[in-house]
């Protein structure tokens, strides 16, 4: 049980590090000061240069996501998103995110990627890009 249980991990990580690859895979896009514009995102040269990744979570899904009694972040997603800023070598600024907002998050760029239970549908995959399995 516990090596399946590593697998899915090891699967799910791959699948966040490939999400997070895509995102850097277009050109840059400036959103302008009135917000009207459609994207804004970070490469993943831009993450690394920064120096911190933003990642969107759940803050009240546990076991996905959460924020604990002491005000920190745990979970599944919060587990694969310290993985991924280890990766990257990269400190991670968790924004909480709703089921709501995920896409305008990314589309704006106040989150890099999304860890929050975002399952693949034709009417998202035309407004942001997933990782393949």
């Amino acid at each position: 049980m516990k090596n399946f249980i590593k697998k899915i991990g090891a699967a799910l990580l791959s699948l966040t590090v490939a999400a997070s690859l895509l995102a850097g895979c277009g050109a840059k896009t400036e959103v302008p000061a009135d917000g009207n514009a459609k994207g804004s995102f970070r490469t993943l040269d831009e993450i690394k240069s920064s120096g911190t990744i933003n990642i969107g979570v759940f803050s009240d899904k546990s076991p996905f996501g959460y924020v604990d009694e002491n005000g920190e972040y745990q979970g599944y997603d919060v587990y694969f998103g310290n993985r991924i800023g280890q990766d990257l070598g990269v400190k991670i600024n968790y924004v909480s995110t709703e089921a709501a907002n995920r896409i305008e998050y990314l589309q704006t760029g106040k989150v890099d990627i999304i860890l929050a239970n975002f399952t693949v549908t034709p009417e998202r995959a035309q407004e942001v890009d997933f990782a393949l399995p």
